[in-house]
């Protein structure tokens, strides 16, 4: 399997994670900075950047694909907010 799988593998299991702990932290901790998906903040896509960085640590990405990962994420999270606001 190659580099691009490892990648694409992360980035959906960083997305996955995201979701969960997303719904976790709004159900333990109501709105507030521990839940992601609660008020209007902006999302920190350094703090994005870091978390591909830890996850896809051993597959050594560069910081042009951290920087798309991070976009790639950001995106899911804001339509997570119109879902999570829907439901």
């Amino acid at each position: 399997m190659g580099r691009r799988f490892w990648i694409g593998s992360a980035v959906f299991g960083l997305l996955g994670l995201m979701v969960v702990t997303a719904s976790a932290c709004g159900r333990h901790h109501g709105p507030g900075p521990h839940g992601m998906l609660h008020g209007d903040e902006e999302i920190d896509l350094d703090h994005l950047r870091h978390g591909a960085r830890w996850m896809l640590r051993s597959a050594d990405p560069s910081d042009q694909q951290l920087d798309e990962i991070a976009i790639i994420a950001k995106e899911a999270i804001e339509q997570m907010r119109g879902l999570h606001e829907g439901h």
